[in-house]
């Protein structure tokens, strides 16, 4: 094959499945509510499949470093969630 073909071929499957999961994500956040639906779209779901598009054009340092940062995002995220959760169930109880 050609270095062009290959070229494309790699830029097609990444808008494929950037494509995939975005619109997976807004169908379950249609059906699952406003709630639910905030808590999956601000999930990091999508950071193994962002990880083999960056191993694609990236050396495994990269990669390395930025799973490393990626730990504080989701500790972040898992406080945020608590507090969300927490506050929704005392304003059901009003």
């Amino acid at each position: 094959m050609s270095p062009d073909l290959l070229l494309w071929l790699a830029f097609a499957l990444k808008i494929i499945a950037t494509t995939v999961f975005v619109v997976a994500r807004s169908l379950i956040t249609e059906r699952a509510g406003a709630l639910v639906g905030a808590l999956v779209v601000t999930l990091p779901a999508s950071a193994g499949p962002a990880y083999v598009l960056l191993a694609m054009d990236y050396d495994a340092y990269f990669i390395a470093a930025a799973a490393m940062r990626l730990g504080h995002g989701r500790g972040q995220h898992c406080v945020l969630l608590g507090l969300c959760c927490s506050r929704t169930a005392a304003w059901n109880r009003c």
